[in-house]
């Protein structure tokens, strides 16, 4: 072979291997439940231990305003999932353990979101109310799915509770393996035996949070041999109820609460440390494999923390799980409090280390997010509701121009912060939840974050502005937009009022 030909033969093989597309990166997703705004040290907790997390977040990017896509579990996680809006997916509130006599009532199994709104009425409530989805269907294309066109190994461990058929559990969704993933919302125990029929039980004692974490770090090992990348899944049951720590630490926090401290639940607190240490064990597994680099790493929660509960109820300081504040409401409301959560994202080389973002972002942004870092292109009969949040990630201004929510059921009744049918916009630091039995409340986040000066009245001009963007974007989802109930009685609703109070908080 002549000088020239192995020359440019050499220059040939450089050349291509330098316009190689490069690997897609691995991605560990860690989903939190019940976990609000300030449950961890870097967001403001005056009791709570998150080292791991804390570090978390000096690598990576911490967002002040991540919002969860509703203010309840199953509703955020198929919207996860499907990359579709609560008000799209139909589903807003959770999904049902099993199927009984009541479910074609109140649920309905659509196959697709472009279906005729179906709506309920009862007497009890000033509105009509949607029939949600009560099962994930496996006409979804989920994100996990979509990945395994990029030769992902996925992986999925933990909370499920998108619906009562186990047939339609996560290794049907997509996913290579289910560890944990059943109908139930929460786990009977923390501690072995379990009783979840996808989770064999381990020795007694060990403890739920420390075992999901093993399963997924053997997933991520497994699959570093297979030299795969992964899209490994981990949705912990953590920090939902039952309430329960490991007795160790449920004492070391008791130690550390002093008077006047916002949070002071040990129990909540130990559980939190469990969950940290947990992302402590994953970033170690990553650099045990040389994979921290090629990993991304997200951080988020489903919803809002819980605030009161049942006075007797195991776990509680008389009912107390956690605060909020400065927030107003808690889980289940789209008040700030329900909706708003922590969230930090870990993406080396692309996103900026340490920095803090304060662009308003959503669950929905995960599934465009991860499409586009491993190199697919969305589906033209798939709309998604969310944005590619890496621009976002690099320190560039956001392309988004609004958030919206859909919660069109009766929520909190009886208490100070409960939230009728409505429908939720943000745009910029104004947020207006219209009330679909009629009403409206109107507040600047930025002047006042905790929700306390409903400006409505004082500026009808911005109340119809941001009604007409909030209508427009619910009916392009195909929202099941609730009418006023002709048959509403007051008294009715005033008992319902009062039953669900007693239900919920035992008074």
């Amino acid at each position: 072979m002549s000088p020239f030909r192995l020359t440019l033969s050499t220059v040939l093989i450089a050349a291509t291997i330098a316009t190689a597309a490069p690997p897609p990166p691995n991605i560990v997703f860690v989903l939190a439940d019940d976990l609000g705004w300030t449950d961890l040290a870097c967001f403001g907790s005056d009791l709570y231990e998150t080292p791991n997390l804390d570090k978390l977040a000096k690598q990576g990017v911490r967002f002040t305003d991540a919002y969860a896509s509703a203010p309840l579990c199953s509703a955020t996680r198929a919207a996860i999932l499907s990359g579709f809006a609560p008000a799209r997916q139909h589903l807003h509130g959770v999904t049902p353990h099993k199927r009984t006599e009541k479910y074609e009532s109140s649920f309905a199994d659509y196959e697709s979101w472009n279906v005729e709104p179906k709506l309920r009425s009862a007497k009890a409530l000033k509105t009509e109310i949607p029939v949600q989805l009560g099962q994930l269907p496996l006409a979804t294309i989920t994100i996990a799915e979509r990945l395994k066109e990029a030769s992902y190994a996925t992986g999925y461990f933990g909370k499920w509770h998108l619906g009562p058929d186990d047939d339609k559990y996560p290794d049907k969704q997509g996913f290579d393996i289910n560890i944990g993933g059943t109908h139930y919302g929460w786990p009977p125990s923390y501690f072995s035996p379990y009783r979840i029929s996808t989770l064999p039980d381990g020795p007694k004692g060990e403890y739920v949070t420390d075992r999901l974490t093993d399963e997924a770090c053997a997933f991520i090992k497994q699959s570093a041999k297979a030299e795969k990348p992964f899209f490994c899944y981990l949705s912990h049951f953590a920090v939902h109820g039952p309430w329960q720590g490991k007795p160790d630490d449920v004492e070391h926090f008791k130690k550390k609460i002093r008077p006047g401290m916002a949070h002071k639940n040990p129990h909540y607190a130990a559980m939190i440390k469990s969950m940290d240490d947990s992302i402590g064990q994953l970033m170690d597994q990553l650099n045990e494999l040389g994979l921290e680099k090629s990993t991304i790493i997200i951080f988020t929660s489903d919803n809002g923390g819980i605030h009161f509960t049942k006075p007797e109820t195991p776990g509680t300081i008389e009912g107390f799980v956690t605060d909020n504040a400065p927030l107003r409401g808690s889980k289940s409301t789209t008040w700030e409090g329900g909706i708003r959560i922590p969230q930090i994202i870990r993406w080396p080389g692309i996103a900026k280390s340490g920095s803090v973002s304060k662009e308003p972002v959503v669950s929905t942004d995960f599934y465009p997010t991860l499409l586009a870092a491993a190199g697919l292109a969305p589906q033209a009969d798939h709309p998604l509701d969310g944005i590619d949040l890496k621009p976002i990630l690099q320190g560039k201004p956001s392309s988004r121009k609004q958030l919206t929510w859909f919660m069109p059921h009766y929520m909190a009744l009886g208490m100070p912060d409960e939230m009728p049918s409505c429908g939720v916009i943000r745009v910029g630091d104004w947020k207006l939840i219209k009330l679909f039995e009629g009403g409206y409340r109107l507040f600047n986040l930025k002047d006042d974050i905790g929700e306390t000066k409903n400006l409505a009245a004082a500026m009808p001009e911005k109340t119809a502005q941001l009604e007409k963007k909030l209508m427009a974007e619910l009916k392009q989802q195909n929202a099941f937009i609730p009418a006023v109930n002709p048959d509403f009685d007051e008294q009715a609703f005033e008992t319902y009022r009062a039953k669900m109070r007693q239900k919920n908080f035992g008074e």
